[in-house]
């Protein structure tokens, strides 16, 4: 068979598995899709906007073209001036929710495709297993993904526009040339310039950088007649930034963070979240990186001339032009008053698209050899392999969240069909898991319901006057199942893959594993009955027929006395006891009603109680001085239900230890236990790094591939030129 036709059967079977790798991801993302509720903003966009509260007029949905107009103005001048964020975000709220989790996991799609072909050109959807490595990537260092791709004003503000600046970056990347100044292309491109300058403050300012590096590096030695619109894109990107900082400068959102943060401060919060969220990615970049710039003796050189780059050059380029983009973005931090784990979202992105032109760039100078096919083959598969029980773990805790506002909407949908104004709804459980929509949105908030903005613009979609936090509503199950291929992977997973002792030490914090912060829960072996005992010293002299009886509470858990109450009555009388309680637990339904006292002056009164069951909200956090300023720093929560009287062993989250310098603390659930403030002391940095065995672990792998890449690059050089020596040896013979 000609050479050319088996490339025609080897990129149709690469491409038919892309479309596997493909539909494999869509799957999962679309599960998680549906089992992500509206929180926060996503009631606010649902109507015309007019500000954060709710008009005098109240709330107004979009009806026509014109609405649409002026919620954004209305956005532009109040809030922020995202154009791009805000048309996606007011577009998502008008689409069932069903429809917009399907153009959602399409948009997660695009955004691995276009990764793809910024690092491999057209060879992208014939590389089944980088597809899958890119992917399961971005699983893992999209930063706060539940806040960025699976809530629907994050997924507005973050997943979309990443679309079309990734989009915008193709014709720079590639050097297009125009056929004719008249070109359809170049107006798209400055369409595109716009939105990407309008789109979020990281994302828009490192496109700035990206399009300029690839403008200066592709500048032509004589003719520059391609130059004018790939300026003009710069400028027109570097302008409609300019424009949205400007807008934005004197907005609400501008002011409502409050007090910023000290510049050392601030800057060294930055250093520590960058590598918390893009720490791996550097290290594979940076390794990976010098392979790649070594091989290469004259790359600055030509970058720096205008000599047209080689295919191998132009890739290497683009790594290195794409991690100069991200680590700007992590400066372009130091202007932001906060930093929340969704500013890292651009930045990985780009670290992204680095890292892919690198592998790239590697497999082009080892000119695709056994060996880095092999590569790619492991690290797919190590991923895979990783993703599998991460993702088990956080859809877990995102259906919990979903059966609560499950339980919201069907509530608020009986409340307003019976044409109730108020409905009471249970709260939602306090969750760190940064998979999690719920984790840092507000949502049903106590309080007066009318001063609390969510509650308002949630009473509001749901057409009611008031949503009233009530914990004493149970949650109901939502009902919904996962996609049918998803329970059959994850139980292959669990029952044959997930039991390997070697994967078992691959624990990386947040990202293959949700840290375990509540250990157990058990009844305190400690625990002694109160003494039974009655004081008589207040009985009267001149009233002998009064006697006292001490009722003893007993807890049918442990057969403790929990609680006593003394009671006085005349002998041989009927007493009620029938309302007889003490905190924090139930008096059991069999118990006697009432009491006939005796002429004893010793009289006992068992009553049988069971606990009550307390869900209590832990917080954990600890101190830092910003200078002279102390401040109290969030690190993670944790929620766990428990009985009166039952013993919670707490571990320290990785990386800490307790106030008394133990990686292990015990609660006792007290009546009153309901949110608790748990304060940590930070490891010494030495200990602190070793106790992230997982990334630890990672660091070796890659420094083992590095040494056994430059051993296999050396042997085959040197097989090679013994070849050649044997080979001119024979023929001058």
């Amino acid at each position: 068979m000609p050479e050319k036709y088996r490339n025609y059967i080897k990129n149709g079977l690469f491409f038919t598995c892309s479309l596997v790798v493909l539909a494999f991801v869509a799957i999962f993302i679309l599960n998680l899709n549906r089992f992500s509720g509206l929180t926060g903003d996503d009631f606010l966009y649902h109507f015309i906007y007019t500000g954060e509260w709710l008009a005098k007029t109240g709330a107004q949905p979009y009806q026509n073209p014109w609405d649409f107009l002026q919620g954004i103005y209305n956005h532009m001048t109040l809030w922020n001036a995202r154009l791009t964020s805000i048309i996606f975000e007011i577009a998502a709220m008008q689409i069932p929710k069903t429809i917009f989790n399907i153009i959602n996991t399409i948009a997660f799609l695009l955004v691995g495709i276009e990764i793809n072909i910024l690092a491999a050109g057209k060879k992208a959807l014939t590389q089944p297993f980088k597809l899958l490595i890119t992917y399961l990537l971005m699983w893992f260092f999209l930063s706060g993904f539940g806040s960025t791709v699976l809530w629907v004003s994050g997924a507005a503000n973050y997943l979309w526009p990443t679309v079309i600046i990734l989009a915008f970056f193709m014709p720079y990347r590639f050097n297009y040339e125009l056929k004719r100044h008249t070109d359809g292309i170049a107006w798209l491109i400055f369409l595109l310039a716009l939105f990407a300058g309008m789109s979020n403050e990281v994302g828009s300012s490192t496109a700035i950088i990206v399009v300029a590096g690839f403008t200066y590096a592709n500048r032509p030695a004589e003719n520059a007649n391609d130059m004018w619109w790939k300026i003009l894109g710069v400028f027109t990107n570097t302008a409609a930034f300019v424009t949205m900082l400007y807008l934005s400068s004197n907005s609400t959102e501008s002011v409502a963070y409050g007090e910023k943060d000290g510049l050392i401060y601030h800057a060294s919060k930055i250093i520590s979240n960058t590598i918390s969220y893009s720490g791996p990615l550097l290290l594979a970049i940076i390794l990976l990186s010098l392979v790649v710039i070594f091989n290469q003796r004259h790359l600055f050189r030509n970058i720096l001339s205008t000599a047209a780059l080689s295919h191998l050059e132009q890739t290497t380029f683009t790594g290195i032009i794409f991690f100069i983009a991200g680590l700007a973005g992590v400066g372009a931090m130091l202007i932001s008053p906060v930093l929340f784990a969704r500013l890292w979202f651009a930045v990985n992105i780009l670290l992204l698209v680095s890292l892919m032109s690198f592998f790239e760039a590697y497999q082009l100078i080892r000119q695709g050899n056994l060996f880095t096919n092999l590569l790619v083959l492991a690290a797919a598969a190590t991923l895979l392999v990783l993703f599998l029980p991460s993702y088990r773990t956080h859809l877990i805790n995102l259906q919990e969240s979903y059966d609560v506002f499950s339980t919201h909407e069907k509530l608020a949908a009986a409340a307003h069909n019976r044409g109730d104004k108020v409905v009471h709804l249970p709260g939602m459980k306090v969750t760190t898991d940064p998979y999690n929509p719920y984790n840092g949105t507000p949502y049903i908030m106590p309080g007066k319901p009318k001063k609390q903005w969510s509650n308002t613009w949630m009473a509001a979609f749901w057409g009611l006057d008031e949503v009233v936090l009530d914990n004493s509503v149970p949650v109901q199950k939502s009902g919904q199942q996962n996609l049918y291929p998803i329970d059959q992977i994850l139980a292959f997973d669990k029952t044959k893959i997930g039991k390997n002792d070697f994967l078992k030490q691959f624990k990386l914090p947040q990202l293959t594993e949700q840290q375990t912060r509540v250990v157990g829960v058990k009844n305190d072996p400690n625990m002694h009955s109160l003494p039974a005992k009655i004081d008589n010293s207040n009985l009267p002299a001149n009233k002998p027929w009064l006697r006292n009886a001490l009722i003893t509470y007993v807890d049918v858990t442990t057969d403790k006395v929990v609680g006593t109450e003394q009671i006085t009555s005349p002998n041989f009388n009927a007493y009620n006891i029938s309302n007889a309680s003490i905190p924090g637990y139930d008096t059991l339904p069999d118990n006697p009603k009432s009491y006939m006292f005796t002429d004893s002056y010793d009289q006992i009164i068992k009553l049988r109680v069971e606990p009550q069951t307390r869900n209590i909200n832990l917080y954990f956090q600890h101190v830092e001085y910003d200078g002279a300023k102390k401040k109290i720093v969030p690190v993670t929560t944790a929620n766990v239900t428990a009985k009166i009287g039952q013993l919670v062993t707490l571990a320290a989250p990785t990386g800490y230890t307790f106030a008394n310098g133990r990686d292990r603390m015990t609660l006792k659930v007290t009546g009153s236990t309901a949110e608790v403030q748990i304060y940590l002391k930070t490891l010494p940095w030495k200990k602190r790094i070793m106790s992230y065995k997982g990334y630890i672990l990672l660091g070796k792998i890659l420094l083992a591939w590095v040494i056994l890449d430059i051993v296999i690059s050396v042997t085959v050089r040197k097989i090679v030129d013994w070849r050649e020596r044997r080979k001119k040896k024979k023929n001058s013979a």
